[in-house]
């Protein structure tokens, strides 16, 4: 089944739910050059440098430890909680899960609820933002 742009219909009409201008875009490209692209190039010198400086079990035990509270600030705190409201929670939690969520470095709350809830509502359809990218870094 060829599913084109002519071809699907939305279910409703409605106002899209992202955010589209120049000012989100240049945040967005600093976001990644400052989370991405950095850490990067940290990570290339950290490399070079284990010969004079090995790692210790306190460096292993803060990776593991922050790589699994980022793990649940995306899972639990952006995707769960965020996106789908999938429970309730007290102001003070609902303030540590963004800010775990953030450490994922998948950019701002709202940035990323809004492109997973229009990934839902165009699923493998044209409009969905995960596929828009496959197809632009492919071509």
């Amino acid at each position: 089944m060829d599913v084109t742009k002519e071809s699907f219909k939305p279910a409703k009409t409605q106002k899209s739910k992202t955010i589209l201008n120049d000012y989100i875009k240049g945040l967005q490209t600093k976001h990644f050059l400052l989370y991405n692209v950095i850490p990067a190039i940290g990570t290339v010198i950290a490399i070079a440098l284990l010969w004079w400086y090995p790692i210790s079990s306190v460096e292993i035990g803060l990776l593991i430890g922050m790589w699994a509270l980022s793990m649940i600030g995306m899972s639990l705190g952006l995707h769960r909680y965020f996106a789908h409201r999938a429970f309730k929670t007290s102001e003070t939690m609902r303030v540590i899960l963004a800010i775990l969520g953030c450490m994922g470095a998948q950019g701002p709350v709202v940035s990323w609820v809004a492109v997973h809830r229009r990934h839902h509502e165009y699923s493998d359809l044209p409009g969905d933002p995960p596929l828009a990218l496959c197809i632009k870094t492919m071509n």
